[in-house]
């Protein structure tokens, strides 16, 4: 199917949630989940140029399990007035099994942002990995 009609934000969910190659996110060691979601931070910043975090990861838990909770910041490809919109990212990052890191995205336009956190809180807290 081809991918290049999709908005850029688009084009950077399929490449990394359907078209990554599944060794990038996968270690010969176990890795640590700081240093896994800042390789994963990395990956995604040099795929979508201006976005950046918004300060520093927070240690959470879900369904029992350490992970990492990260803000982002960026420009949608949605625009206003000829302008992009600001746009916040939650990426929440864990361990799967083995080496894996699973992770999840949540997007929302800056301006709606606290109006969608307990909706994300909610999603984060009853999210369950089947391993």
């Amino acid at each position: 199917m081809e991918r290049s009609g999709l908005p850029p934000l688009l084009r950077l969910l399929h490449q990394h949630f359907l078209a990554r190659d599944p060794q990038r996110f996968h270690s010969p060691q176990r890795q640590k989940l700081d240093d896994a979601t800042r390789q994963l931070l990395s990956s995604i910043q040099d795929t979508h140029a201006g976005l950046r975090v918004i300060g520093q990861p927070v240690n959470i838990t879900v369904n029992g399990k350490p992970a990492k909770n990260v803000e982002l910041l960026g420009n949608s490809s949605i625009r206003e007035n000829g302008e992009p919109i600001p746009e916040r990212l939650r990426l929440l990052a864990l361990r799967g099994k083995g080496n894996l890191i699973v992770y999840r995205i949540f997007i929302a336009p800056d301006v709606h942002i606290d109006a969608l956190t307990p909706t994300f809180d909610q999603l984060t807290r009853t999210f369950i990995l089947r391993e």
